[in-house]
């Protein structure tokens, strides 16, 4: 595959963070992205180039400012700016069948973390998407946000769905698109850029 010299940030985790980058890899994107697992983020920094494609791997363990900003900084600088911005969020391990009155603050944390992640990517990614053609924004949301969705992940679907809407307003104004899927993990290629 040739690259098309479009450099897209995946922000993502296990097999959907893999599945979103081999996607783009083929399309000819280079790719930077997120991943927990050292050992997972060789293979796929393998895989990607294995498809003719420049890859680079952020190791996060939590989605503080500092470290996304760093890995942003550090995509857009080795790759050479960014033109897609993908986020899916990470999901918390809330049983769907908890009631309000079962959760605690720890089965809060995980969505309260990924919904500050998406806002501070936004924050630190624009500057790199402005006034680029095509530039985007998608944001994948693999939950069921409907009722069998755990109480947690469903706020954060909710959040995320409205946040979007408001911010594609927002950064249209700099030539930045933003798009909201709500779609099952296996059809995600079905978002993805050509």
């Amino acid at each position: 595959m040739t690259s098309n010299g479009k450099i897209a940030f995946v922000y993502a985790d296990g097999r959907i963070c893999e599945e979103i980058c081999l996607n783009l890899a083929r399309k000819g994107y280079d790719v930077g992205f997120t991943l927990r697992s050292r050992e997972c983020q060789a293979d796929l920094v393998g895989s990607i180039e294995s498809l003719g494609a420049r890859a680079i791997a952020c190791q996060m363990e939590k989605s503080g400012a500092e470290e996304l900003s760093r890995s942003v900084i550090e995509v857009a600088e080795e790759l050479g700016g960014i033109d897609l911005l993908i986020f899916s969020a990470r999901l918390t391990d809330a049983s769907p069948d908890a009631l309000l009155l079962d959760l605690d603050e720890s089965d809060w944390d995980g969505a309260m973390d990924e919904a500050r992640a998406f806002f501070l990517l936004l924050k630190y990614a624009l500057p790199y998407l402005i006034n680029k053609e095509n530039s985007r924004v998608i944001v994948i949301d693999t939950s069921d946000a409907g009722s069998a969705a755990a109480l947690p992940d469903y706020v954060l679907s909710k959040t995320l769905e409205a946040a979007a809407g408001r911010i594609a307003a927002e950064f249209s104004e700099f030539g930045v698109s933003v798009l909201y899927k709500n779609i099952p993990d296996g059809e995600i290629s079905r978002v993805l850029p050509a």
